[in-house]
Formats: structure tokens, sequence, C-alpha cells
């Protein structure tokens, strides 16, 4: 891929419950958020033999790491304090089943 700024990418992709529909985004932390439904998700896998370029698209390998996670129980989020003080820490774990 570009690396872009020098750097490689990286995709975090995290199942969870929202509170609500609206995502705050830091624009010193992150460019683009947003909420994706795992059909979604699927709508973008392309195999990448047959595409010149995989921007804005999930290959296939990707897809089939990605997809038993959508699929298993949502995380919980346990706010920790932080060894260093100042904000707190989050702790994701499974949820229960």
């Amino acid at each position: 891929h570009g690396f872009r700024f020098g750097q490689g990418d990286i995709y975090v992709v995290v199942k969870l419950q929202a509170e609500q529909d609206v995502i705050k985004i830091d624009p010193h932390e992150l460019l683009d958020a947003r909420w994706m439904s795992p059909a979604v998700i699927k709508s973008l896998v392309a195999d990448s033999t047959q595409v010149s370029s995989m921007v804005g698209k999930v290959s296939e390998n990707t897809w089939k790491q990605m997809s038993p996670a959508l699929d298993g129980p949502i995380m919980e989020g346990t706010s920790l304090p932080n060894s260093r003080g100042g904000k707190t820490s989050m702790l994701y774990t499974p949820g229960k089943l």
C-alpha cells in the first residue's frame, strides 16, 4: 500500500454497541470514523487479483479474519485509572453471551 506519511496505515475494527449514532472525531487523532454493519463491510470485499486498486475495499483475507469477530459477542469497555495520571484507560473484553 501507499505508506502515507512514510508510515503504514493501521485499521482497527471493533464490535461495540453504540449508546448514540453520532461519532465525534478528534481531527488530531483520526481522519475518518464511521459505523458500518457487517453487510456493508462484506459489500466492500473485492478480489485483489481482479481489481487494480484496493482503496476503499476489503480484501478477502481481511474479511475471513474479521467476520468471526463480527458474529461473536459484543465487547464491553471498563474504565481503569491510568498509571501515569490524567485520562482513564479503557480495557475491552468480550461481552457476555
